[in-house]
């Protein structure tokens, strides 16, 4: 992973970051089907099941264009149908990047562990550190069969 090189060398800075946003673009379409980003989609949600797990992910569409669209991931815990919005995302369609826009839940997941071991507390490097978690987790979504095709 392109990624990877930087989070071990320590070297977060612009280049990186944009690495990171075309790096999940390619691992997001994995995910969600390109033929999904419609604009009759706008404010509608989808379903994945996983074949390994019983908790339900759902993507909705909060808002479409034709160069840019925000979406977000939430997870059913079965909790009386209260959905826990896991992430928010901003696709740039035009440079085919996703950004990982600032997100309590998965903050609070991901990121807040590691930043209490970490001696660098940039925005920049938040913003490397957090789509690269963003990676780890699209991967992880792939490899548990979560597709919304």
């Amino acid at each position: 992973m392109i990624l990877n090189k930087y989070i071990e060398k320590k070297e977060y800075n612009f280049l990186s970051l944009m690495d990171s946003y075309e790096g999940n673009y390619t691992k997001l379409l994995k995910v969600i089907p390109v033929s999904l980003f419609t604009e009759k989609n706008q404010g509608k949600s989808f379903i994945a099941r996983s074949s390994k797990s019983t908790i339900k992910l759902i993507l909705s569409f909060d808002f479409i264009s034709d160069h840019t669209s925000i979406l977000s991931f939430s997870y059913d815990y079965g909790m009386n149908d209260k959905l826990i919005i896991f992430s928010k995302l901003k696709i740039y369609f035009d440079s085919q990047q996703v950004e990982l826009l600032n997100n309590k839940e998965f903050y609070n997941l991901y990121i807040k562990e590691f930043f209490s071991r970490c001696k660098y507390r940039s925005l920049e490097m938040s913003k490397v550190r957090a789509n690269f978690y963003l990676s780890l987790w699209l991967d992880f979504c792939s490899k548990n069969n979560y597709s919304f095709k």
